[in-house]
C-alpha cells in the first residue's frame, strides 16, 4: 500500500475501482438496492427443503430497511449528509439508504400510496420495465432549522437533508448485482429542478401575455 492508494495485479478489479470513481464524478445519484431475490417465496422453499420457510434472524431488517449494497458520493451527500459538529453530535452515525429511506423523501398523497409504490418496485423481475417516479422533496426536509411533518422519512423527526433537490426523477431498474449474481434494484437519481422552474416560469409568463391579449381585445 502506498498513502492511500492500494497497487492492484488484478485486472478486474482495477476495472471496477474506475467505476466506482466515475460514479463518483457523477451529478446524478445511484444506488444498488437488494432486490427480492433475498426473500424466496415460502412455498419455493418448502419445496426445495421439504418443510416450512426458515424464519428471518431478529437482527435482519425487512426487505424495504436493508441498506444499499453501492452508493456513489452524490446519494451519500443527499441521504446521508456529514454535516457540521452540531448535526454530527445530534446524528452521529446516518441513516443506512434503504428502498425505504429513499421513497421516506419523497411526498406522496398517503401512506397507502407509497406503499403500494414500495410493493410495485420490490415486486419487479429482471425482465419488467425500469418504474419511474416524478418525486417532489418536503420542504421540512430541506430547511435548515428542522421540524416535523408529514410527508418526510418514517421515523425521522427533526432530520434534515438540505442536499435532496426539490424536484427528482427517479427510476428504478432490475438488474442483477455483478458481485452476488442476485437480482437488485439500480436506484438512478436525476436532478429537475431547474426544469421544473423554467417550466413553471413558461407557464406564467403565457398566462400573462394571455391575459394581456384579452384586456387589450376588451379595450
Amino acid at each position: 500500500m502506498i498513502g492511500k492508494h492500494v497497487i492492484l495485479d488484478d485486472d478486474a478489479q482495477k476495472e471496477a475501482n474506475r467505476a466506482a470513481m466515475l460514479f463518483n464524478f457523477t451529478n446524478n445519484a445511484f444506488i444498488l438496492l437488494p432486490g427480492a431475490a433475498l426473500d424466496p417465496p415460502a412455498s419455493a422453499t418448502s419445496a426445495a427443503a421439504g418443510g416450512p420457510e426458515p424464519a428471518r434472524p431478529s437482527d435482519e431488517p425487512d426487505l424495504p430497511h436493508r441498506p444499499a449494497l453501492f452508493t456513489n458520493l452524490p446519494a451519500r451527500r443527499c441521504y446521508a449528509p456529514r454535516g457540521g459538529a452540531e448535526q454530527q453530535q445530534q446524528n452521529p452515525q446516518p441513516r443506512e439508504i434503504s428502498l425505504a429511506r429513499v421513497l421516506g423523501t419523497c411526498s406522496f398523497e398517503s401512506s397507502e400510496a407509497r406503499q403500494a409504490l414500495q410493493t410495485q418496485i420490490l415486486s419487479l423481475g429482471l425482465r419488467d420495465s425500469a418504474i419511474d417516479l416524478e418525486a417532489d422533496t418536503p420542504a421540512h426536509l430541506r430547511e435548515d432549522g428542522g421540524g416535523g411533518g408529514g410527508g418526510g422519512a418514517e421515523g425521522e423527526g427533526k432530520e434534515t437533508l438540505p442536499n435532496l433537490p426539490l424536484h427528482r426523477n427517479i427510476r428504478f431498474t432490475p438488474v442483477t448485482d455483478p458481485v452476488s449474481g442476485l437480482l437488485s434494484i439500480m436506484v438512478t437519481e436525476h436532478d429537475v429542478t431547474d426544469i421544473k422552474l423554467a417550466l413553471e416560469n413558461l407557464r406564467l409568463a403565457r398566462e400573462q401575455v394571455t391575459a394581456s391579449l384579452m384586456y387589450t381585445y376588451v379595450v
